[in-house]
């Protein structure tokens, strides 16, 4: 293998990255979609040790007539109902959230994006990999370049995401068993599975490339290998869900004419549609990744060369996805991101036919396990805990000794309420607290911190139904500097008290700017900021602490 193609890949990687994160960059938006789930499964393991979702979810969404929410689907819902039917649990697979929670207890959300970045880069380099095991490494690196810098990418990148993980995890399954690894291919694609249990239907490819090259014993070591993720997966939806088989995606829970109401996504198949739709997810997917039209010619080639192991092995994985999420009431893009880099891969074969060595290839001999090869390999892995585990979890005791000194910093701790109504959910992609107490809709007016001229803020907004919004740090006492900013909208009251006695309040009017000095008794409420008007505005606040008044964190 060229390390100096190798290079190249790295290069180009490394700089798709940098060119969609700084096209991007803002905190904390990455989180978004099913990443803000993911996000929020973390820090409930991080904050009680629980997969428990009542009280991370927003709860009111599914028991309270909000107005908006009278029929609520299941692209909506991240709940699963357990089979006892009192526990919600997660709808999507837990492999992301944990893996990733060393780096997110370490570094919150920025762990997150780190997670998922790394996760990304390790993508264009087993595309090469792959690639340059059934082409030159030259037509290799073209493949995985053209995979990393395709303008799809951004999304992936830039988030939380499920589909990184799992194509990774199936990219390295291949790369193993075309290097002659079959335990760690068959361990791979076990994983991808406890990743994503529909990537049962690509395991097939794995075995049936054993089957032609017959290598009985190496498919017998990948399937040994392979078993004790998947069966960790059925175990834990018989004790979540009620069966092997029964996923958080066959109990998921949503709302119907204002009842709650269980939904299985298998409903969401439109499978007499199955050739139209199929034409159209392959026509948007080509135009997303237009190397995908070569698919067909590297695949002849590898026919021709008499490559058919590795041609069912690339084949199946393109095809299965393409042909099953097709149907999919809800398809995006990312379901088939694992068919764009296997076919990123293939594509090698359609630009060097030529070259693709002539068929069967036997599978590379296994390499002894030699008493310095273990020592080795023992110390590496040593070494990746100490840099995956242990040093994200040190940087999270010491950032949890450090005090927070501002009340932008904190917003995750306040309480948040409209009139008297609580706003139970905290959205981790807007970093802010959702209060849905209007029957204008699902009010986009959240209560919030964002980074603006230069320092974080809470973003508060009156709620156009004139109830006061307020916000609750219970912990807080000593004295606060809180500096204000009424860039746009109408007048407004800004009020700020500890309980029922009134620290300091003010009208402002749009435009105004200013400071306020307010010290918080100890023992006592805490500190409120409660803001009334009944036009769409914007206040920014930046409350910090300078002095305590007595012991503890502010």
């Amino acid at each position: 293998m060229s390390r100096r193609h190798l290079l190249a890949v790295v290069l180009v990687g490394v700089t798709a990255a940098a060119v969609h994160l700084a096209s991007r960059l803002e905190p904390y938006r990455w989180l978004k979609g099913d990443g803000a789930f993911y996000f929020t499964v973390a820090q409930g393991l991080i904050e009680d040790g629980s997969f428990e979702q009542r009280g991370k979810q927003a709860e009111s969404w599914y028991t309270q007539d909000l107005g908006w929410n009278r029929n609520l689907d299941p692209a909506w819902s991240n709940i699963a109902l357990a089979a006892d039917g009192r526990r919600w649990l997660p709808k999507h697979p837990i492999l992301l959230p944990l893996l990733a929670l060393p780096l997110i207890h370490g570094l919150g959300p920025w762990g997150a994006l780190l997670f998922n970045v790394g996760l990304w880069l390790c993508l264009p380099l087993l595309v090469f990999r792959i690639g340059s095991r059934i082409a030159p490494a030259w037509a290799a690196a073209i493949g995985a370049a053209l995979f990393a810098a395709a303008s799809f990418q951004g999304d992936s990148l830039y988030s939380f995401s499920n589909d990184v993980l799992y194509t990774a995890l199936l990219l390295a399954s291949f790369d193993a068993a075309l290097g002659g690894r079959p335990a760690l291919a068959g361990f791979s694609m076990g994983v991808s599975i406890l990743a994503k249990f529909t990537n049962v239907l690509v395991a097939p490819a794995l075995a049936l490339f054993y089957l032609l090259r017959r290598e009985g014993r190496s498919l017998l070591s990948a399937a040994l290998a392979g078993a004790g993720p998947v069966l960790a997966l059925l175990a834990l939806n018989w004790a979540w869900f009620g069966g092997p088989l029964t996923t958080g995606y066959h109990r998921i829970l949503v709302r119907r004419g204002g009842q709650m109401a269980l939904h299985s996504h298998v409903d969401d198949f439109v499978w007499r549609e199955w050739g139209p739709r199929l034409l159209h997810v392959l026509g948007e997917v080509a135009s997303a990744f237009p190397p995908l039209l070569l698919v067909p010619v590297a695949l002849g080639v590898l026919l021709w060369r008499r490559r058919f192991a590795e041609a069912a092995l690339l084949a199946l994985p393109i095809a299965v996805p393409l042909a099953f999420h097709a149907p999919y009431r809800y398809f995006r893009l990312p379901f088939v991101l694992g068919s764009l880099a296997v076919a990123a891969a293939t594509v090698a074969g359609a630009l060097a036919p030529a070259e693709v060595r002539a068929g069967p290839v036997p599978s590379p001999a296994a390499r002894p396990m030699t008493a310095q090869r273990w020592a080795r390999l023992q110390r590496r892995l040593v070494a990746g805990a100490l840099a995956f585990v242990v040093v994200p979890l040190g940087v999270g005791f010491v950032r949890g000794l450090l005090p927070r000194r501002t009340l932008a910093e904190r917003i995750r701790a306040a309480e948040v309420s409209l009139g008297t109504e609580p706003c139970d959910y905290f959205n981790p992609n807007l970093w802010g607290w959702e209060c849905s107490g209007s029957d204008r809709g699902r009010a986009a007016l959240i209560t919030q911190a964002v980074y603006r001229h230069g320092r974080w803020w809470v973003r508060l907004s009156p709620h156009p139904s004139g109830r006061s919004r307020r916000i609750t740090w219970a912990d807080a006492h000593g004295t606060y500097r809180l500096r204000y900013r009424h860039d746009r909208g109408a007048p407004l009251l800004l009020r700020v008290r500890s309980g029922a006695q009134v620290l300091w309040e003010a009208p402002l009017a749009p435009g105004q700017a200013g400071e306020a000095t307010v010290t918080v008794p100890d023992g006592g409420a805490g500190l409120t900021l409660e803001v009334q008007g009944r036009r769409a505005s914007e206040l920014l606040l930046d409350g910090r602490l300078v002095a305590r008044s007595g012991d503890g964190a502010p």
